[in-house]
């Protein structure tokens, strides 16, 4: 893959998480479940913490992106 491909991918995920971060406040504004809002925040962790991680940790491997074409 390449950077820039990596950097959309990131982009998107960092969107998702935000999005479920939305998700856990609209959920703990309506009344819902407790056990609701937190798989919100967990995806949202998921999603704008590991997520970006991985990639980061790839792209600076060189498992893939530029760095392994060289």
């Amino acid at each position: 893959m390449s950077s820039t491909t990596i950097m959309i991918l990131t982009m998107a995920s960092v969107f998702i998480g935000a999005c479920c971060f939305g998700g856990g406040y609209a959920a703990k504004s309506y009344g819902k479940s407790t056990k609701a809002v937190i798989s919100w925040i967990v995806a949202a962790f998921f999603f704008v913490l590991l997520i970006p991680l991985i990639f980061a940790v790839f792209m600076a491997t060189g498992f893939a992106g530029d760095a392994a074409l060289n």
